[in-house]
C-alpha cells in the first residue's frame, strides 16, 4: 500500500510518550519508519502486518547502531506499540488496521482483514460501553439507597429510614417493629454476620417472614376520582 492515515495527535498516546521520554525523537521516528515499511509491503500475496526487516537491516537503513535499534524494538514490544510473531520473531502492527480504509486497496484479502479488525473493534467497543452504563446504573443506584433519610433509633441506637420506620410503625405497631429490629440485632451478634445499613427495612423483612400473610394494619389506599365525587358532591 501506498500511504496509510498518520494522526496528528499520535504523539498525545501515552504509550508514545513514553517512548519519546526514553529515547527521544530517535525512538519516535524509528517507530513510524517501521510502520512504513510494515504498511509498505500489504498486499494481496502478504496481507500480514508484520515487518520483514530485520533489527540490523534497519540499522543499516538508517545509520544508527544495531544494538539500539534492538533496544528500542524490545521497548516498543513491551507497551504494546508493536506485537512479535511467536513464529516468526517479527514485529506485528496488527492495529495498523484501525487506520486503513478499504477503498485504499484492491485487495480482496486486505479489505476483508480491515473489515475483521474493525468488526472486533466495535464489538469491544460496545461492550466497554455496555460496562459503562452498567456501572453508571450502580452509581446512581447506590447514591439513590446514600439518599435515603437515616436517623438513629432512640432506644436501640441502630440506623433507621426515618419515613419507612414510620411507615412500619403504622402498619404493624411500634412495639413489633422494634422487637423485629432487636431480634436483627440479636441474629446479627450470635451469627457474626455484618450490621445492616438501614435496621428499618430490614424489620420490614424480619416481619413479612414471620407473618407472610401481611401487616395487619393494610396501608391506605389513594381514592380514585369516582369516589372522592361522591363525597365532595354526593352522586
Amino acid at each position: 500500500m501506498k500511504w496509510f492515515k498518520h494522526m496528528t495527535d499520535m504523539s498525545e498516546d501515552v504509550k508514545i510518550k513514553r517512548l519519546i521520554r526514553k529515547f527521544n525523537v530517535e525512538g519516535y521516528g524509528l517507530y513510524c519508519y517501521i510502520l512504513e515499511r510494515i504498511v509498505k509491503k500489504l498486499e494481496t500475496e502478504s496481507p500480514v502486518p508484520d515487518l520483514e526487516e530485520t533489527a540490523h537491516d534497519v540499522a543499516n537503513d538508517l545509520g544508527i547502531d544495531t544494538l539500539r535499534v534492538e533496544e528500542i524494538m524490545r521497548f516498543c514490544i513491551e507497551q504494546d506499540l508493536f506485537g512479535q510473531d511467536e513464529i516468526t520473531g517479527r514485529l506485528t502492527a496488527d492495529k495498523i488496521y484501525k487506520y486503513l480504509q478499504q477503498s485504499e486497496t484492491r485487495s480482496t484479502e486486505i479489505r476483508g482483514m480491515i473489515s475483521a479488525f474493525k468488526g472486533v473493534s466495535q464489538t469491544v467497543t460496545d461492550k466497554c460501553e455496555e460496562q459503562n452504563r452498567t456501572e453508571q446504573k450502580r452509581i446512581e443506584k447506590s447514591k439513590s439507597v446514600s439518599r435515603v433519610k437515616k436517623v438513629i433509633h432512640e432506644s436501640l441506637g441502630v440506623p433507621i429510614g426515618s419515613t419507612r420506620y414510620s411507615s412500619l410503625c403504622d402498619q404493624w405497631g411500634k412495639a413489633k417493629v422494634d422487637a423485629a429490629i432487636q431480634a436483627r440485632i440479636d441474629w446479627e451478634d450470635s451469627k457474626g454476620k455484618p450490621k445492616a445499613a438501614d435496621y428499618a427495612a430490614a424489620a420490614a423483612k424480619w416481619l413479612l417472614m414471620d407473618h407472610p400473610e401481611g401487616p395487619p394494619i393494610k396501608p391506605a389506599k389513594m381514592k380514585g376520582f369516582q369516589e372522592r365525587r361522591r363525597e365532595e358532591f354526593g352522586e
